[in-house]
């Protein structure tokens, strides 16, 4: 696909049926031709034990031009071990969730959680990398809709038999092409959906979200570029503070913005120049979020603060979905503030919660200061989850999974079980010696 030229045309969701679509996300003749071998085999059992339901991924097929549905141990959703995407980073992503509907203790339904909004964002990532989807936005919504629908059986069930969320991971990166840090034209652009039964971000959701809440931990790390997309070069680093987080037995990090408020005032603080610098950044630099999260904190007279954007924060779609929506629903007022540990110390701010796709709303119950350095624990604060948090988690987790009216329409968008049934069946068909 040449790069920059945007794919044109008048895409509308089809009328028909979902059956009639699956004729449109079938490869090619000669493709469907194609056997299982060996080393489709073994993908076979990675994919199955890495991601639970996902028989089915929605993949760019740059030998078809069009979108396909095929396994995800098939040719079609392999790549190269050496990729402009993988070597540079240079592709994005975005999350999103499936959920199911249970009423009555009976699976009614399913929805996918801030579906436009997030593909809204998805746009914004892509432009700032130059790329373009190698098929029509609205084609692309319209696949994770129908994938949803397919896969709604068998990824709204944990290994228990039991109802639970669904992860959903729509990509687009450079694919097959020339290497260079600058990508050239007509460079190959892949794009592909995966869904898979993941019901918890956290090993104890008890804990979590009903508990004492998250324990987190902070030594210091700061967002100190702007972050103007969902990219993956953003997470690389993310994912080292993560880890380091959990070695510390912690459940999530934060990260701290390139400047501090001390005495009321501004000041620029850059940690990566020595020991008294990460010092400052720990007691006054402002808060940004977690490595894939946005953050909120409660204030001694219940107003629920969240970071401006020039913390260098992504900007998160649940956030922005409960600080205009579902909040004031509640009553609950908000402002976008800067704040920081002292904060805390001070009386200042009483609560804090992660908040993100994969997090839903987590409080937060624990803070724990780390040197950089050494990684001794220098402090600990201590912040029982509030009840604006409280309401907050219960009101969130009733509207996602259809037990109340949502606050607004942009969070849920239903898939189609019965159609999804009868097109997953036909995919089974279509594949037989793939699952055999």
């Amino acid at each position: 696909m040449a790069l920059p030229v945007e794919v044109v045309g008048n895409y509308k969701p089809p009328i028909e049926s979902l059956s009639k679509r699956i004729e449109r996300y079938s490869p090619s003749p000669e493709l469907l031709k194609i056997l299982p071998d060996y080393l489709t085999q073994y993908r076979k059992t990675q994919a199955q034990n890495f991601f639970p339901g996902a028989d089915f991924v929605a993949c760019y097929s740059p030998i078809d031009s069009k979108i396909v549905i095929v396994p995800p141990w098939h040719p079609l959703f392999a790549e190269p071990q050496i990729t402009h995407g993988s070597d540079y980073a240079s592709g994005l992503f975005e999350g999103g969730s499936l959920e199911p509907v249970i009423k009555n203790g009976e699976f009614v339904g399913a929805n996918l959680i801030l579906l436009e909004p997030r593909l809204r964002r998805m746009q914004w990532s892509l432009k700032n990398r130059s790329l373009m989807l190698p098929v029509n936005p609205q084609e692309f919504e319209q696949v994770i809709i129908d994938l949803g629908s397919i896969l709604a059986l068998t990824v709204l069930f944990d290994k228990n038999d039991r109802p639970s969320r669904a992860y959903v991971r729509p990509s687009i990166h450079p694919g097959f092409g020339r290497m260079g840090i600058t990508l050239k034209p007509n460079h190959e652009i892949d794009s592909s959906v995966i869904m898979w039964n993941w019901p918890s971000y956290f090993s104890d959701p008890e804990k979590a979200y009903h508990g004492r809440g998250l324990t987190v931990i902070a030594t210091g790390e700061q967002r100190l570029f702007p972050i103007l997309g969902k990219h993956a070069s953003n997470y690389g680093d993310a994912g080292r503070v993560g880890t380091l987080a959990k070695n510390l037995d912690g459940d999530e990090a934060l990260f701290f913005a390139p400047y501090g408020i001390r005495d009321g005032k501004r000041e620029y603080l850059y940690g990566p120049a020595g020991k008294d610098e990460v010092a400052k950044v720990l007691k006054y630099g402002v808060i940004a979020d977690g490595p894939g999260e946005e953050i909120i904190a409660i204030t001694d007279d219940g107003k629920i603060l969240y970071p401006p954007k020039d913390v260098n924060r992504l900007g998160g779609t649940t956030l922005d979905y409960i600080a205009k929506r579902l909040g004031p629903k509640l009553g609950f007022t908000f402002e976008e503030r800067p704040f920081t540990l002292e904060d805390f110390k001070t009386g200042k701010i009483i609560g804090m919660a992660m908040i993100g796709n994969a997090v839903r709303v987590a409080p937060v119950g624990q803070i724990n200061i780390h040197d950089p350095e050494s990684l001794e624990l220098i402090d600990q604060i201590i912040i029982p989850p509030p009840e604006q948090i409280r309401q907050l988690v219960t009101q969130y987790e009733a509207e996602v999974s259809g037990q109340v009216e949502p606050s607004d329409h942009s969070l849920l968008t239903p898939v189609d079980l019965d159609g999804g049934m009868t097109a997953c069946d036909d995919l089974y068909t279509l594949y037989q010696k793939w699952f055999s």
